[in-house]
């Protein structure tokens, strides 16, 4: 992962919108106790994209000092490294908050050096896999969400998950459904941010699908991620999808959630 450059970038927040929204200040808490039950609130709410509003004003109403906003991007990354979904809200918060600054010190600046030293420290990370699962995760949504000018992925971010996806490659199930399935959802952009390297990793999925070691469900998903990729990313046919899903049935539930995020968008 290259040293990572800052771009400008957009956020969901239009003026009068943040202009309409409650300061949520606190005198008597510090912003981490407000920041923690606010995050709290996110898994337990029906109106997700509201209680994302209300931590997105809870930040740029009390993280008025660099140090601040520095314990902002921490206790919203840690939120992220918790579980699958709690890495897509975390994101959609980092793309709220992408341009907030702070004396020139945007929270995506902090943001990407707590990425790149996490990647840093890669080799010592994957030794628990379920802590290093957590970080590919928050990476990749990362990636998928946070956007920079001209609504692109952040570029450099692209290297660091696909070095991440041939570490996975070479694990347990829990790992190979995760190179799955953030496969399905960032391969496009992978593709256009960093197209040589991506072939080469598939030169290490077709390698992986021959070892004969390998068991059947691990095999089916790499099978899967190689049939999207070479399908230009498209939904495979539904009658190919069935032959994966009789193998290893959650192969199904894979595809029914792409499905169901791209008719959203």
């Amino acid at each position: 992962m290259s040293r990572i450059g800052i771009g400008r970038g957009r956020g969901h927040l239009g003026p009068n919108q943040e202009s309409l929204r409650t300061p949520l200040r606190k005198p008597n808490k510090s912003i981490e106790e407000n920041l923690t039950k606010h995050l709290h609130r996110l898994q337990l709410s029906e109106a997700v994209r509201e209680e994302i509003l209300d931590v997105v004003s809870l930040v740029k109403n009390t993280a008025t000092t660099e140090d601040n906003l520095k314990i902002a991007v921490s206790k919203i990354y840690e939120y992220g490294l918790q579980s699958k979904r709690h890495a897509v809200l975390a994101a959609e918060l980092c793309q709220d908050l992408s341009d907030f600054s702070v004396n020139q010190n945007t929270f995506r600046k902090i943001l990407l050096q707590k990425l790149q030293s996490d990647f840093t420290e890669r080799e010592r990370l994957i030794l628990n896999t379920k802590s290093f699962i957590g970080r590919v995760n928050l990476l990749c949504e990362v990636f998928n969400k946070v956007r920079i000018c001209n609504n692109s992925p952040i570029e450099c971010l692209a290297f660091a998950v696909i070095e991440y996806f041939e570490m996975l490659i070479n694990g347990d199930i829990s790992e190979i459904s995760v190179l799955t399935e953030q496969l399905m959802k960032n391969g496009r952009d992978l593709e256009l941010c960093a197209k040589d390297s991506l072939d080469n990793l598939f030169m290490s999925v077709r390698k992986r699908i021959l070892d004969a070691s390998l068991n059947v469900s691990c095999r089916t998903l790499l099978l899967v991620s190689l049939e999207q990729y070479l399908n230009k990313w498209e939904m495979i046919p539904a009658e190919v999808r069935t032959v994966y899903a009789k193998i290893y049935p959650i192969v199904d539930s894979l595809f029914n959630e792409e499905m169901s995020k791209n008719s959203v968008n």
